[in-house]
């Protein structure tokens, strides 16, 4: 039924770009798969500020982002996007620690936070729905 409804959904996403931001190589390459699977335009980045430089010379839809890692976490690169005069994208927020709780990941501005590891079918389906 999931596959059904996502399948007909994902003819009104095409064109829809996100941005995947993660340190851990490994789920940065599956996650980029598996939405450029599902129709999306997919872009990568490894850290907070290498996102910030791609974001400038790019609009998005989604962004999908870890909070802990090296060379700027995802709260100073959604800090960064607040600040900023283009249109927000939906932002989710994904991390295996639990020191960010998703309501205060919210009032920072995400749309939405999961845990590590990740369904992503889920976060998937959650797009849809924010989209």
């Amino acid at each position: 039924m999931f596959f059904a409804l996502a399948k007909e959904q994902i003819v009104s996403i095409n064109d829809q770009k996100i941005l995947i931001v993660d340190d851990e190589e490994s789920l940065l390459f599956v996650l980029k798969d598996f939405f450029d699977d599902e129709g999306f335009h997919t872009t990568t980045a490894s850290s907070g500020n290498q996102a910030c430089l791609i974001y400038d010379k790019n609009d998005f839809d989604v962004i999908l982002c870890d909070v802990r890692m090296p060379d700027g976490d995802g709260l100073d690169f959604l800090n960064y996007i607040n600040q900023q005069n283009k249109k927000k994208p939906l932002f989710i927020f994904a991390s295996a620690y639990s020191d960010l709780d998703p309501n205060k990941a919210k009032e920072f501005g995400a749309n939405d936070f999961f845990y590590k590891p990740l369904d992503i079918n889920l976060v998937l389906k959650r797009i849809h729905e924010l989209l």
